[in-house]
């Protein structure tokens, strides 16, 4: 595996801990991971596997583009 890229290192991955309007009591989200490209879309209920596929998208996906050390 070692050379093999994943969702992480492209700048479309995106991930945010929680909704700014989020609350138990209010209507949002408190965990979003996605890639901004449409690709896929993770849910925090998903299973690992599910996660790891999420992931391993960018292995053969034609929107990556690498993250760089700034961004």
């Amino acid at each position: 595996m070692g050379s093999e890229r994943t969702c992480i290192e492209c700048k479309k991955f995106d991930i945010q801990a929680a909704s700014k309007c989020w609350s138990e009591a209010t209507p949002g989200n408190d965990f979003q991971m996605r890639c901004s490209e449409n690709k896929w879309t993770f849910s925090k209920y998903d299973w690992e596997e599910e996660f790891r596929a999420c992931l391993q998208t960018a292995a053969k996906c034609e929107s990556f583009v690498q993250r760089g050390r700034d961004d």
